[in-house]
């Protein structure tokens, strides 16, 4: 999925970091938006004072975590499917 978004990422041409899924953050939530209707629906800051922001589609199926740093420069850091928000801390056997 990630080559897919960054094309270039393969070529080891991704940015400030080689080997990553970088890009300006703008571009990164378009081509998050357009190709994968993702959109945020989280931020944080980091320890070493970068945002790492979730982006998923409305219904969770796919998901996209984002580093961003000052500068403007993001990275890809991760990207799946079924994202949930608000699931129970408990496990399953002890919601009987």
């Amino acid at each position: 999925m990630l080559a897919a978004l960054w094309p270039g990422a393969a070529a080891g041409q991704t940015g400030p970091r080689p080997g990553r899924n970088c890009d300006l953050h703008d571009a990164i939530v378009e081509r998050l938006s357009e190709k994968y209707d993702e959109y945020q629906v989280a931020v944080g800051v980091s320890l070493a004072h970068s945002l790492i922001v979730v982006f998923t589609t409305e219904d969770g199926s796919t998901w996209t975590i984002v580093e961003v740093r000052p500068d403007g420069w993001a990275c890809v850091v991760s990207a799946g499917e079924w994202w949930r928000v608000g699931l129970s801390h408990e496990s399953p056997a002890s919601e009987t």
